[in-house]
């Protein structure tokens, strides 16, 4: 879990308090989420030195016994919480004490809290906020502390950047970019929770009917690149309406666009369908504007790189050099470092990674199971079942044999024509891009 500490800035000025009204405390789903009401929260809406709005919520302390009486002994028990004080805000901000938190992190593991605000909602898993670490960076008792989780909508200033990359692109932007925020504060310093490891939270947004039968993707904003960026997102177009489920393990800002990429070269290829989909995701990238050279071979480097962006791995920046072959100056060290921090890869014996060498097609299953390991994904670990319905088996070396296995076994590689696997084969472009897609799928950051 990356840290970043900085000063807090001046807050708010203009506070307006919402009248109290006497509702039931909380109304309870079916499936263990617990809706609060007026009653169990106070909302607050103010105005910030920068002139935009911002709705604040805290939970009153009577309300936390009842919450946790109905939702105990729920296996996946949820807290939703809409700050509807203000339709026209900007931000909604949930303050919670370091005692309520851990309160509910004792008592109700495995709390997710959704904020709620305008079109989206922020699922944030209550027990990843860890409050001694927070306590010891921030030189502060963890009895004092304070967990703000922000819900803010990017516009102006703030969203043109994303704007201009995106048109670049040739994308447009079907909702505004909203910032995604959990932070611990301690008098004037605040501790801004910036990434999550292999862990991911869901943002969900709400997307207006026209999105129906629109080309859309999610897209991550990346402050220290600048760049726009791959995000795990399910779109789903079910029961007459839209809405963008996304998994990112990074609070950064995030937006859905409007985008369809092609390319020339792939017009009839059998790949055509995944590469496209791939590419429109901004997860793949081809060789030119119009080209992507589908049957050209793909490098070890390549692959890592591709599979290090679909799991947003991060290098170990502290970490001494994995590979002797692999220098700064190269354009694949911080992927294949982050890969090799992940576990995603693995060198040779000699201390090389051989980063471009092309990659096999066994080499590659092994590397795309590690990333499934990675995420904590289970899979079938009988090592060897299944392989007999390629006939040429045998030729899987046998420290492939697990790896293939389990890809089969998932569906994430279903041979070729005749039967064969083919497992010291050279994986080319277009394969690689049909075994991250289902990969993707299989692990639930796309829809199938």
């Amino acid at each position: 879990m990356l840290l970043n500490l900085r000063k807090l800035a001046a807050a708010m000025i203009v506070v307006l308090l919402l009248p109290f009204i006497y509702v039931p405390l909380h109304a309870q789903a079916p499936d263990g989420t617990i809706e609060l009401v007026d009653d169990a929260l106070v909302q607050a809406v103010e105005e910030a030195d920068e002139g935009y709005e911002v709705t604040n919520l805290s939970l009153r302390q009577e309300a936390l016994s009842p919450i946790i009486e109905q939702l105990k002994g729920k296996t996946s028990p949820r807290m939703l919480i809409k700050a509807s004080a203000s339709p026209t805000a900007d931000s909604a901000v949930l303050h919670l004490t370091s005692e309520q938190v851990a309160l509910l992190q004792r008592e109700l593991p495995g709390l997710t809290v959704d904020l709620s605000f305008r079109d989206v909602i922020y699922h944030q898993p209550l027990d990843w906020i860890q409050l001694d670490v927070a306590s010891r960076l921030l030189s502060a008792p963890a009895d004092g502390l304070r967990v703000l989780i922000e819900i803010h909508y990017a516009a102006g200033e703030h969203q043109y950047p994303m704007e201009r990359l995106a048109r670049s692109l040739g994308m447009s932007l079907f909702s505004l970019p909203v910032y995604f925020t959990v932070s611990v504060q301690s008098g004037e310093q605040e501790l801004v929770l910036d990434t999550y490891g292999n862990q991911f939270a869901e943002r969900t947004f709400q997307l207006s009917p026209t999105a129906a039968n629109q080309p859309l993707t999610a897209v991550r904003y990346d402050w220290s690149t600048h760049e726009l960026q791959f995000v795990p997102a399910l779109i789903d177009r079910e029961g007459g309406t839209v809405q963008a489920i996304v998994k990112s393990n990074i609070n950064s800002p995030i937006f859905i666009g409007r985008y369809a990429k092609s390319f020339a070269d792939t017009a009839s290829h059998w790949a055509k369908e995944e590469i496209e989909q791939l590419a429109s995701r901004l997860l793949i990238r081809g060789t030119g504007e119009r080209h992507f050279s589908p049957d050209r071979a793909i490098s070890r480097a390549e692959f890592a790189a591709l599979l290090v962006r679909a799991v947003g791995a991060s290098p170990d920046q502290a970490a001494s050099p994995a590979y002797r072959d692999v220098n700064s100056a190269d354009w694949y060290h911080d992927a294949v470092k982050a890969a090799n921090a992940s576990g995603l890869v693995e060198g040779f014996e000699n201390g090389e990674f051989r980063p471009n060498s092309t990659i096999t097609r066994e080499q590659m299953a092994a590397m795309i199971i590690r990333a499934m390991d990675y995420l904590g994904v289970v899979n079938d670990k009988a090592a060897g079942a299944g392989l007999e319905r390629f006939s040429d088996h045998k030729a899987i070396q046998g420290w492939a044999r697990e790896a293939v296995s389990q890809a089969a076994a998932a569906g994430i590689i279903t041979g070729m024509e005749d039967g064969s696997f083919r497992p010291g084969d050279t994986a080319t472009r277009a394969q690689a891009a049909v075994m991250l897609q289902r990969f993707l799928q299989q692990v639930g950051f796309m829809e199938g």
